[in-house]
């Protein structure tokens, strides 16, 4: 319970610092370079949300999941990473020179025609991100939490330093898409300080191993981490691109209704890279919990704890609505200082109460999602987010075509309270919320 609530403590600590420096990292730039290129920005990263999704989804958690068993055994555990880097390198190589090949259809698809060039740094990003992810799932597995906690922080740091530097030149450029190019090139550079940081701690801890083994070895660790990932990483491509592809639909159905293609493009970067990450705030707070509850409810499955489980749940879905519900209220109070006072965009702050809406139900649907991965029902959950995706997918097309900006407000907070009431529905299935309750085992 001290190892669980310590790293909870340090996993919630470091999540609100980098929050609060990528926060702080996004009202600069929105308000420097304008709501424009903060849309520009916003459309080509719904295509590295697909490429993370198919290499840095499924393999990370496969490498917490096979490396746990060996912590006390450092050469297995060199085995498993290696094969996991292995993996990563093949496809983050074909994924990469896919976008470098196909980069002008790919900007075609996302609406900038001719800007391709914008998508060459792009390809640098992926080739980083799974090495990223494959060393916090890796410190995470053996029990190291200050190590990705520090490097998490380290890496928003680097990039908000790095912005400091180029932003007077990069202020000057004329060409709104090579100043996306030099924020994709920030990103990246935040990338690489964080996984050259996380290796160099994996390197040392692998000082001294015995390279015979050291412990049963896994005989084929590339077909174990095949077998665990791939059903995760497709899970997660059907998400992300079911996402990517609401967001890529907005600002050409804005312009459906009647809006030019800039304004667009500009109230785009308004809700996703003003509005969104700020009432999402919350979420962050949350995410330590909602890490650590998933293998805190399996443990009390696995050995038939159920009272104990239900409390915990209860206590848990407590704590989101302390966290959620004032801080909903704030945002709904200060809405227009807000949008005024961060981003000098008097459009934010109409924005800001009504997506607080959709945030409530955002930050509830997470927690519950963890809570049902914890108990097992991990498919069910997929299945809801799959189907309330494409609901979104539809609301997008039709409700935005009609309403315009409203449109988009709707079409976030209508599938958000199905997918919240969807698996409050499951769980009620599990007996551990309301009035049933399972006994206790003897």
């Amino acid at each position: 319970m001290n190892s669980l609530r310590r790293n909870t403590i340090r996993l919630s600590c470091a999540g609100i610092a980098a929050a609060g420096i990528d926060f702080l990292y996004r009202v600069i730039v929105s308000r420097q370079l304008g709501a424009g290129t903060v849309g520009l920005y916003a459309l080509i990263m719904p295509v590295y949300a697909i490429c993370n999704a198919i290499i840095a989804s499924g393999l990370p958690v496969a490498v917490m999941r096979l490396v746990a068993p060996y912590k006390e055994h450092p050469a297995e555990r060199r085995r498993i990473v290696r094969a996991a880097s292995l993996l990563i390198l093949g496809a983050a190589a074909v994924i990469a020179l896919l976008i470098v090949l196909f980069r002008e259809e790919l900007a075609t698809f996302l609406r900038i025609d001719g800007q391709g060039r914008s998508l060459l740094v792009l390809a640098l990003l992926v080739l980083v991100t799974g090495f990223d992810n494959l060393f916090y799932s890796y410190f995470y597995a053996v029990d190291e939490i200050a190590v990705p906690s520090f490097a998490q922080v380290l890496e928003q740091l680097l990039r908000l330093a790095v912005l400091f530097v180029l932003l007077p030149f990069i202020a000057k450029l004329n060409d709104s898409y090579a100043v996306v190019a030099w924020l994709l090139f920030i990103t990246v550079l935040g990338e690489v300080f964080g996984a050259l940081y996380l290796f160099l701690h994996y390197r040392k801890g692998m000082r001294g191993y015995i390279k015979n083994g050291d412990g049963r070895p896994i005989a084929a660790p590339t077909g174990s981490l095949l077998k665990i990932s791939a059903p995760i990483t497709l899970t997660r491509i059907v998400s992300t691109a079911i996402v990517s592809v609401c967001t890529t639909l907005v600002p050409f159905r804005l312009t459906a209704w009647g809006m030019a293609q800039a304004d667009a493009v500009a109230l785009f970067g308004v809700l996703a890279g003003m509005v969104l990450p700020l009432v999402m705030l919350p979420n962050m707070l949350l995410r330590a919990l909602s890490v650590l509850i998933v293998p805190t409810l399996s443990e009390n499955s696995a050995k038939q704890r159920h009272r104990d489980t239900a409390a915990k749940i209860k206590k848990t879905l407590r704590v989101t609505a302390l966290v959620v519900f004032p801080t909903a209220a704030l945002f709904i109070a200060l809405s227009k200082p807000l949008g005024n006072l961060l981003f000098k965009n008097a459009d934010a702050g109409l924005y800001i109460a009504p997506m607080t809406a959709a945030m409530v139900f955002m930050c509830f649907s997470q927690m519950l999602t963890s809570i049902l991965h914890g108990l097992g029902r991990q498919n069910m959950a997929s299945f809801y987010q799959i189907v309330c995706g494409l609901v979104q997918v539809a609301l997008v097309y039709f409700l935005v075509g009609i309403l315009g900006a409203q449109g988009v407000v709707w079409s976030y907070i209508l599938p958000g309270v199905m997918l919240c009431v969807l698996l409050l529905f499951e769980l009620r299935k599990a007996q551990y919320i309301g009035l049933i309750q399972p006994p206790e085992s003897t």
